[in-house]
Formats: C-alpha cells, structure tokens, sequence
C-alpha cells in the first residue's frame, strides 16, 4: 500500500524502519509531545514492527510511514483510538527536523484523510494537542480541523500540567 501526492507519499512500515522509529521513539525533545516516558529499546521496537501485520481491527491503531519518492522516511503519521462503528479515529503525525516547515505534515495529512475515507469508510479525525505546541494547532487548523475546546491541565509533563486543544474534522461534508 502506497498512497501519493506530490512527493510525498504514505507506506507501511516496515522491519527497515527500525532506525526512523529508534530516533523518533527516543528523541527526548519529542518527549514533550508524547504521551509514553520512553526511551524504548531496540528490541521493543522490531517487536512492535513484527505485530504491523495486525490490521487496524485488531489494534485499533495504525502506523504510516511519511515517505518520498526515493522511499526516504520522513516521518511518522499515525491513526490512534479507532472506532470502526462510530467511524473516527484520532491522529498523530511527527516529521523528522530536515523536513519540518517545508508542507511534509499538511501533505501527509491530507493524504491520510483520503486514505482512511477510501479504506475504512471514517467520518471523522480527532487529534488532541498540546497548547504550546503552536506549529502543531497551526497544522491541524490549515487541514480544516475546528477547535472544539480545551482540554485543561490534561497532560502532566516535565513538572507540570499542559492544556490540550482538542481539534476534530469532518471527513464527509
């Protein structure tokens, strides 16, 4: 499964990706970003790379990999919390330094929404976000995601608690 647009496109992952996920997993300054304490060990990680052949029924997650032309990873976008019968999942996505400010994300955003239309008949996009994570509530607002509130206090990192905005998209209208 390869999904295009422009150059980017979106794939599996696969067992190669075990250093994209390594770096990603274990970058301490996305430390704040995430909701898991890290760091994971490599052998966690092929572990989880060998369960990507669960469908999305069965974990209710899926991982993409953010590529280009060249197969070049990018970054990671990931469908979380999915919920075949009501039709939504949430999602994540995170681009490697190189690549960030460049419209990566926003490409591999929009590529996921006619992705999970198309394969998982959704009608809706959730994704929770840290407050001062300004260029991420930038993203999801420039791909059409309302704001539909705060989350206050929801996150508790580095000694403190961190509001979250809750965006939401409507696939199907």
């Amino acid at each position: 499964m390869i999904i295009a647009l422009e150059t980017v496109f979106l794939r599996a992952l696969e067992p190669a990706d075990i250093n994209v996920l390594f770096s990603i997993e274990n970058d301490s300054s996305l430390r704040s970003f995430s909701t898991h304490n890290g760091p994971y060990s490599r052998f966690i990680l092929q572990r989880y790379l060998k369960q990507q052949n669960q469908s999305i029924y069965e974990q209710q997650q899926q991982r993409l990999v953010i590529s280009d032309q060249s197969n070049n990873a990018l970054g990671l976008i990931d469908l979380y919390e999915f919920e075949p019968k009501s039709k939504r999942a949430g999602v994540g996505v995170i681009v490697l330094a190189p690549y960030r400010k460049i419209g990566v994300a926003k490409k591999a955003l929009t590529l996921l929404e006619k992705y999970v239309i198309d394969n998982y008949d959704l009608n809706m996009l959730h994704a929770d976000v840290l407050s001062s994570n300004l260029a991420s509530c930038r993203l999801f607002e420039s791909c059409k995601f309302v704001e539909m509130g705060i989350k206050r206090e929801w996150y508790y990192i580095d000694a403190s608690y961190q509001d979250a905005r809750f965006y939401q998209k409507l696939l199907k209208r």
